[in-house]
């Protein structure tokens, strides 16, 4: 009886602090309330687009795997707004936070099923990239989804959501490579059901966009970003993204790395190991190792991509707490002193590690945050006539072009300067197309995307002068309106 409340209390204690994550989740993700610059726009004005019947990849340019679009597309023909719009990575963080735990759980038990989502949720990874919808958090919660039914021997389920993965973010065809591989591993006589099942829906998608837009669709979501240049012009190098995203998780990482080096030496020294945690374990350090050799490949990079990391990292983690904490109680020190001492170091590197995990998250919503721009908006909608258009950098002008009810030129969602860059266009081609539909006013944030590109300097300053920048006080981030001469 006493062993049966035991066990009762520690579900209500791990229920209890799992409802009350969520609520602190919440509460940290009112930030995405808030209409920031950021790549986000891009996306929407595309969904916007497309629910109007403009075809991605055939009528405009639109780099990312179709699934994302899919989505926002049919909120947007649903009636949701520009906040709701911009509440859905924050929900599909949650949702995935929910599917790691209930993964974990099925694998090795609750508790450590509660550090692992607590680590994932609150991660600066996940906090940082559910602020924009860029499709990687889309992409990773399917990702998650097919390592569940992967894991509980649903190899049919595994390969749909696999595939439905990598149709949502190219970089998911990493864990694509990684669960066949260890599919392969593991037993193969379920291997053609789960490869099957992954390329058949991975591949009816292809097959349907390039029947929509043709070759476009292949080289507008793959040939497109093998060309992109090492570097544009504001870009940090691959060095340092990597460096920033180390000093974001350090905890996570030193944990990460611990549960790591124990769960092998409790493989080399134990013969009775438990087959669910040890697949579990071995899966999370095949997913973490391989996303980071990727990333390490590929160029350039982008801080969300490190949230792909990042539940798997967790789910090691988890294991260091917890085979850690075994392994101390192993020493020879009074249980008492244990507990304490282990509570107090605990609790200090928890702290500090929120802190700075919360400071940096400050940070990002202050450089990107543009009150303004609703004023902006206001400005452009009395400044012209409804048949004009506007064009400029692609983290605002895409909001400016929602909020005031003005067509983006030539449809240019994305005015990246690396699509000029990396071949797929040419100034010349951009600028041509947007005087052809009537641009009147340019919106930039200062020295950022094309703004900050000097090719695209000479058409800007032969047709256009700076007619006001407008700027929130105690934010850095000043938007210029660009007027016709």
């Amino acid at each position: 009886m006493q062993f049966m409340a035991t066990k009762q209390h520690q579900r209500i204690a791990i229920g209890t602090i799992f409802v009350l994550a969520f609520i602190l989740y919440a509460y940290l993700k009112r930030a995405n309330l808030t209409l920031m610059a950021g790549d986000q726009w891009v996306y929407f004005s595309a969904s916007y687009l497309f629910a109007e019947g403009t075809i991605p990849y055939r009528d405009f340019f639109f780099s990312h795997a179709p699934l994302q679009i899919l989505l926002s597309t049919f909120l947007v023909k649903m009636g949701a707004n520009l906040v709701i719009l911009n509440l859905l990575p924050a929900a599909i963080g949650g949702i995935s936070g929910i599917i790691l735990f209930i993964m974990v759980k099925k694998s090795v038990g609750a508790l450590r099923a509660l550090l692992a989502c607590l680590l994932f949720l609150f991660s600066y990874g996940n906090l940082m990239s559910t602020l924009y919808y860029t499709g990687q958090e889309l992409g990773l919660l399917f990702s998650l989804l097919g390592t569940f039914f992967f894991l509980q021997r649903k190899k049919g389920w595994g390969g749909l959501c696999a595939g439905l993965s990598a149709a949502a973010s190219i970089n998911m065809l990493v864990n694509c490579l990684v669960l066949t591989l260890t599919q392969w591993r593991w037993n193969r006589k379920y291997l053609p059901l789960f490869f099957g099942m992954m390329v058949g829906t991975f591949g009816a998608v292809q097959i349907l966009f390039i029947t929509i837009a043709g070759w476009t669709y292949v080289e507008q979501v793959y040939l497109y970003h093998l060309a992109k240049p090492d570097n544009s012009t504001w870009l940090a190098s691959n060095a340092k993204v990597f460096w920033m995203m180390i000093h974001a998780h350090g905890l996570l990482i030193a944990f990460g790395l611990l549960g790591c080096l124990l769960s092998l030496r409790k493989w080399k020294n134990t013969e009775e190991v438990d087959g669910g945690e040890k697949k579990l374990v071995t899966l999370a350090m095949g997913m973490a190792g391989s996303q980071i050799l990727f990333l390490m490949i590929i160029h350039p990079i982008f801080p969300h991509y490190f949230v792909s990391i990042v539940p798997f990292l967790a789910i090691l983690a988890a294991e260091g707490v917890i085979l850690g904490w075994e392994w101390t109680r192993a020493l020879m020190i009074p249980q008492r002193i244990l507990i304490i001492g282990t509570g107090i170091i605990m609790s200090i590197l928890l702290v500090l590690s929120a802190k700075h995990t919360l400071r940096l998250y400050e940070i990002e919503q202050y450089l990107l945050g543009v009150p303004q721009v609703v004023e902006v908006a206001e400005v452009v909608r009395r400044g012209i006539p409804e048949d004009a258009t506007i064009f400029g950098e692609f983290g605002i002008a895409p909001l400016v072009s929602l909020l005031s009810n003005r067509r983006l030129a030539a449809n240019i969602v994305d005015s990246s300067e690396m699509r000029i860059m990396g071949k797929q266009t040419t100034m010349e081609e951009m600028t041509d197309a947007i005087e052809a539909d009537n641009v009147q006013i340019l919106v930039n944030r200062e020295r950022r995307g094309i703004n900050a590109y000097p090719p695209f300097w000479k058409y800007r300053d032969a047709h256009f002068f700076l007619s006001r920048t407008i700027q929130a006080e105690g934010f850095p981030t000043a938007i210029e309106i660009w007027r016709r001469k």
